[in-house]
């Protein structure tokens, strides 16, 4: 499933942590991660992300969101932000409602 993802509201760090839980225990080999990425390590990996231009970013596996959140943070208008999701059960947060990505300036 490909997402234009929306931001969502943030479930707070507990409540990403039970849905990553839930969806780790219904299909482990799915997951490539052992728990939800901090706010740091989240930045730290958007820290990749152009912050000039109109750049297509491809996110894999945007699970609870912290990175897609880094990420849209970094984005200009007008680029754009794929997130693409195994978690079709629509229990992970960023698996939600989508639409195009990017700062709002």
């Amino acid at each position: 499933m490909v997402l234009e993802r929306e931001p969502l509201a943030e479930p707070g760090r507990r409540g990403a942590r039970r849905a990553f839980l839930a969806a780790a225990l219904r299909k482990p080999g799915r997951f490539g991660a052992v728990a939800p990425s901090s706010p740091s390590l989240a930045a730290a990996i958007a820290s990749v992300v152009p912050t000039v231009g109109t750049p297509v970013v491809v996110e894999l596996g945007p699970g609870t969101g912290p990175v897609t959140t880094a990420i849209d943070a970094r984005l200009l208008p007008g680029a754009r932000h794929l997130a693409v999701e195994l978690d079709t059960d629509g229990r992970l947060p960023a698996a939600g409602p989508s639409r195009a990505g990017g700062r709002r300036g």
